[in-house]
């Protein structure tokens, strides 16, 4: 199992996404907006870390369910 340079960046990626919500959560709105943002937000963390993993790993858990969530 090897990893990519370029893999490693998109996961560097999904930890700032990720730091970056959490700031958005302290910040204060609505929470529907708080809602929405997040949701926005964790579905393409969701998306990219399933990619990621099929192609680091080569396997699919989650079988078909990857490609109906993109």
């Amino acid at each position: 199992m090897n990893i990519t340079q370029e893999q490693l960046e998109e996961l560097a990626e999904l930890a700032e996404q990720a730091g970056n919500l959490i700031a958005a959560s302290r910040l204060r709105v609505s929470p529907a907006i708080h809602i929405e943002g997040m949701r926005g937000g964790l579905e393409s963390i969701e998306a990219t870390l399933r990619r990621l993993y099929v192609e680091i790993s080569g396997e699919n858990p989650w079988g078909d369910e990857e490609e109906d969530n993109e």
